[in-house]
Order: C-alpha cells, then sequence, then structure tokens
C-alpha cells in the first residue's frame, strides 16, 4: 500500500497507447454504424434509486442518474462516481434528476476515472473521512485535500482488497 501512496504520476499517459488514436473519420464511420447506440439487453433489471426503495438485503445495482450507481454487494454498499448535485459543473442542468438526495453510509467509494462530472465535492461533502476511497492515479491528493484518510490510488490492471471487495 505504501507503495502506492508514494507512486509519482505522470502528467500524460499517452506512452502507454498501443495504436494511433482514432481521428474524425474513424469516429464518423463509428457513428454511421450505430456504434454510439450503447446495448440495452438486462436494462429492466436495473434498479432506478428514485423509483423504487431500495433491499435492504441481497445483491444489487441501482443506477442514481448520469454515470452514478450504488450497489450492494456482499452485504457492502458501494458508491460509484456519485453525483448527486442538481448541476453538474461545466454541463450544466442535468436531464434526470439525481436517484438520491444523499448517500447512504459507504463500505467504499470508487471513482472509475477523473473526468469533472465523476468528482462531485458537494456529494462527497458529508461522507465520512474515512470512508474508502478507491481512485485513479493522480486523484489522491484531490482527497485528501477534503479530508479523506482512507485513499487507495491505482493504475491500469491494478485491484486492491476493501474489506470483502476486490
Amino acid at each position: 500500500m505504501a507503495r502506492l501512496l508514494n507512486r509519482r504520476w505522470p502528467r500524460s499517459f499517452a506512452d502507454r497507447l498501443t495504436g494511433p488514436l482514432p481521428g474524425p473519420p474513424q469516429f464518423l464511420r463509428l457513428w454511421r454504424d450505430g456504434g454510439f447506440a450503447g446495448a440495452t439487453s438486462g436494462v429492466s433489471r436495473i434498479l432506478v434509486a428514485a423509483q423504487a426503495p431500495l433491499p435492504l438485503s441481497g445483491d444489487w445495482l441501482a443506477w442514481l442518474g448520469h454515470a452514478s450507481f450504488l450497489l450492494r454487494l456482499g452485504g457492502h454498499i458501494v458508491a460509484v462516481d456519485p453525483v448527486l448535485s442538481a448541476r453538474i459543473l461545466g454541463a450544466g442542468q442535468r436531464f434526470t434528476p439525481p436517484g438520491l438526495d444523499r448517500l447512504p453510509p459507504l463500505d467504499l467509494l470508487l471513482i472509475s476515472h477523473n473526468h469533472y462530472d465523476h468528482l462531485d465535492a458537494p456529494t462527497l461533502r458529508p461522507l465520512a473521512r474515512d470512508t474508502p476511497v478507491v481512485a485513479p492515479g493522480g486523484l489522491g491528493r484531490w482527497f485528501r485535500c477534503r479530508g479523506f484518510t482512507a485513499v487507495t490510488e491505482l493504475d491500469w490492471w491494478e485491484s486492491v482488497r476493501v474489506g470483502a471487495v476486490r
């Protein structure tokens, strides 16, 4: 763990590219061929937090709006990229209202990547400062500046165990 906390993160990960970045012609082809449409199979099994009370037992996944999810896995409550603010910084008004007013006590806060719409300081403000946080490399300082004490930064393909969750 100390090895991860003392790591110096590069300013750019461009050196990790395994091929050239796609250009406008590739994006247009992807759009024309329906590549941005997404898949909808199984989506009916995802709870929408604002429409149903969250179960007290069992494993489940609940959509909180935008790119935010709350899940219960093995009895542990995990928030993934929680953004509950009415406005998303830089993106304006939300298309859907947030699924909850505030997060329940968490066993883990998981941040998938460092886009501004996945780091909502007002949503995180009420959380206990000892909530374990797993975030991409380079974001540890952002969380520690906000008082979080159990922060783990991970690089591509790395993993960590927090309680019974890996």
